[in-house]
């Protein structure tokens, strides 16, 4: 991959490398649900550049060595229009760098790696219940919580709750909680909104 991201044009002589597996180990079950069942894991080894790579003015010198920017993860989850739900945990390893790269500012970099743990589900329960049923009420639920830097306590907890209902074939709406609280010394507001969904398919 060409550089971090692809919002951005390349900013460094370091590339990115990406791939993924997927396995469906039981695709040949006679239950629905049960063949969807999907393992991925997930990988993301980059690399940034300095901003002190080509030095400067008072500067002790130039930072030709890269910084981490890795990402990695595995997955596992099952998809069908009456159930649909997943789990994940994954990791983030940055570093970022401070200071002027001079003898009285001298840079520093420093070590960010992160976690995320997740669960989703929207099921439609009276489908689940009878197959012949069309009764369009759903429920979504999802759980994650994030850890900034593993070397510090604090967290964050996202929570979303709600129902679904199907207008048609092609369109929904939903109404939905949405929560994310802050814990142990994480620097975030904590934010608490109810929204209206409508989704139209085209």
């Amino acid at each position: 991959m060409n550089g971090p991201g692809y919002t951005s044009r390349e900013v460094d002589r370091f590339k990115d490398y990406a791939a993924r597996l997927t396995l469906t180990p039981l695709s040949g079950s006679d239950n629905k649900i049960i063949k969807t069942l999907a393992l991925s894991g997930w990988t993301y080894i980059g690399a940034a550049g300095s901003v002190f790579a080509s030095g400067g003015p008072a500067q002790v010198g130039t930072v030709g060595i890269s910084m981490p920017r890795t990402r990695a993860g595995v997955f596992v989850g099952v998809r069908d229009p009456r159930l649909s739900a997943g789990a994940e945990w994954d990791v983030r390893k940055d570093a970022s760098e401070t200071g002027a790269n001079t003898l009285t500012n001298p840079r520093i970099e420093t070590d960010s790696t992160g976690r995320l743990i997740a669960g989703f589900a929207t099921i439609k329960p009276f489908q689940l219940i009878n197959d012949k049923s069309t009764f369009p009420l759903g429920f979504v639920a999802r759980w994650d919580r994030f850890k900034p830097n593993t070397n510090t306590d604090g967290y964050v907890n996202t929570v979303i709750g709600g129902l679904t209902l199907d207008l048609n074939k092609k369109s929904a709406i939903s109404l939905d909680y949405q929560e994310q609280t802050p814990h142990a010394g994480a620097v975030i507001a904590p934010t608490k909104t109810y929204f209206l969904h409508m989704v139209a398919n085209f």
